[in-house]
């Protein structure tokens, strides 16, 4: 049975490494991926070292968000292993195929070290990652609503940017009902009082406990999202740079950010590892219909964007398989020294 599962998933794998190089091949036929532009990183390195520290920042935002849902479900840990952690756990889902092994990393270390917040900890990663992505959904409503005129004429982008009203709009009306509840609902109560005496209620009740203290903190809510803007917006700023170091058009922001929203969400759409080419196509599809007058192989400012990020996350590997165990040990410590 287990060589059975292995062949399907070597099968499965190169699969997809074909439609990963069927698409390269066919942005590069269609002059949408030029790899001589990246010639442009060694003609002006004070560029590539702008875009590493651009992005070394963007790990702080991320880093922030995880750090304030943690702490409201009394999850403290220092925010300095929170900064490692959120690094080892984006440098999981970047760099390597699958994009929620990251996810599970974070909850191993917090679960590790604060046994008893277990719920918490699932939790608090859950949200942060939609959070992530709600950001990313929300920039691209509002960049719709400037220039909806371009998404009815387009079929694709309709359908795309239907979806993302849809997500925002539920969005806001579950934060809104929110509001109208009362702080405390007593569904956990009878819950418990019905099935408390059942060893398989527990990790509900905690669970439940756990989404009730998010529902009485909404102003950490909105901040994650907040964060999750100011990342999109860090990003933009890195794909701005790229588009300049490689000499290309300039086009307006909105363009970029747009392109760079739709270029994410295709990323995650399971048809190659880590979306290679996907995001790519996505990128440059969304360029060209937004400035049909432009010419210029932007595919390659997604795929240089992808590279950086595996240049900037790679390490991150490295530390998560070979230097958890200190990283562990150092919390320990310091958990100890403050409970002293």
């Amino acid at each position: 049975m287990t060589n059975k599962a292995g062949k399907r998933r070597s099968i499965t794998l190169g699969i997809k490494l074909v439609v990963t190089l069927l698409i390269l091949w066919f942005l590069a036929h269609h002059s949408q991926l030029n790899f001589e532009l990246f010639t442009s990183v060694f003609s002006k390195p004070w560029y590539a070292l702008a875009i590493i520290g651009i992005l070394s920042v963007s790990v702080i935002s991320n880093s922030l968000r995880w750090h304030r849902l943690n702490s409201v479900q009394g999850i403290n840990l220092p925010f300095s292993r929170s900064v490692i952690a959120t690094y080892i756990s984006i440098a999981f889902n970047n760099v390597l195929p699958g994009s929620v092994g990251g996810d599970v990393v974070r909850c191993y270390y917090v679960m590790k070290h604060f046994p008893e917040q277990k719920s918490g900890a699932i939790l608090s990663t859950f949200l942060d990652r939609v959070s992530g992505l709600l950001g990313i959904i929300v920039i691209t409503s509002v960049i719709a609503l400037y220039r909806f005129d371009i998404f009815i004429a387009n079929r694709s982008l309709f359908y795309i940017i239907s979806f993302c009203f849809g997500i925002t709009l539920t969005a806001i009306m579950l934060f809104c009902l929110s509001l109208l509840l009362p702080r405390r609902i007593s569904i956990s109560h009878i819950l418990k009082q019905k099935f408390g005496h059942h060893r398989l209620f527990q990790p509900i009740a905690s669970l439940l406990e756990a989404v009730s203290i998010y529902r009485n903190a909404k102003l950490v809510i909105l901040e994650s999202l907040m964060f999750s803007i100011i990342t999109q917006l860090i990003l933009l700023a890195v794909i701005s740079l790229i588009i300049n170091m490689m000499g290309l058009p300039d086009i307006p922001a909105y363009t970029d950010m747009m392109a760079l929203a739709i270029g994410q969400i295709a990323n995650l759409i399971p048809l190659t590892p880590g979306g290679i080419g996907m995001g790519e196509a996505a990128f440059s599809n969304v360029i060209l219909i937004f400035n049909p007058d432009v010419i210029g192989a932007y595919a390659t400012v997604f795929f240089a964007f992808r590279l950086f990020i595996t240049l900037i996350y790679l390490p991150g590997i490295v530390w998560g398989i070979f230097g958890f165990n200190l990283l562990n040990k150092n919390v320990d410590e310091h958990l100890i020294t403050e409970s002293v």
